[in-house]
């Protein structure tokens, strides 16, 4: 515990709350299924999902054939959470608690990925118009993913791997900002 305390690493603990509600000045702990939460630092998954609190983290489990797909849906149904906030807690939050702080960034440097899913046709049509209606459409609807992007290489297009560089990129960016400029109301 000292050690993690002095080098400001996360600790992973599993039915340790007592305990760690009586450690002064404890270091940052995440939770794993916990019946309680401290801080909202905790993941949560299988029957442990109706103890799912805000700034809560999602994992799979155990289970072989669960997704975060079924988890997501299965928060949604059974706390009646916003799709948008179960999809931030499933992606951008549970990276967030592993160590990886940066990753809902998009910055040079930074530990991001960026997926394309394709909404021109159903499930997604027509686009909807809100991001609590997109992130429902990539919940709930089967969504094919269209392009996925991790730093500066186009990983996948169109269900095929693909090794890019940087002028790729750069014009994902551009139609990205051209379609962006078509959807987005005027100012």
């Amino acid at each position: 515990m000292n050690l993690a305390k002095e080098s400001s690493i996360p600790i992973y603990a599993i039915d340790l709350e007592k305990e760690i509600e009586e450690i002064p000045g404890a270091p940052e702990i995440v939770l794993i299924n916990p019946r309680t939460a401290l801080r909202g630092r905790a993941i949560y998954y299988g029957s442990m999902l109706r103890n799912w609190q805000v700034y809560g983290g999602l994992g799979i489990g155990v289970r072989a054939s669960y997704s975060m797909r079924e988890v997501l849906k299965e928060l949604i149904w059974m706390r009646k959470v916003n799709p948008l906030e179960a999809l931030i807690a499933g992606t951008k939050t549970t990276s967030e608690l592993v160590a990886y702080g940066d990753s809902s960034l998009i910055k040079e440097g930074a530990r991001s990925s960026i997926v394309v899913f394709n909404m021109s046709e159903p499930p997604g049509w027509p686009p909807p118009d809100s991001l609590d209606s997109a992130a429902r459409a990539i919940v709930e609807g089967n969504l094919r993913i269209e392009t996925v992007i991790v730093g500066d290489d186009i990983v996948l297009d169109k269900e095929g791997i693909l090794t890019v560089g940087y002028e790729v990129f750069k014009k994902a960016i551009r139609k990205v900002e051209e379609v962006y400029s078509f959807t987005l109301p005027p100012l």
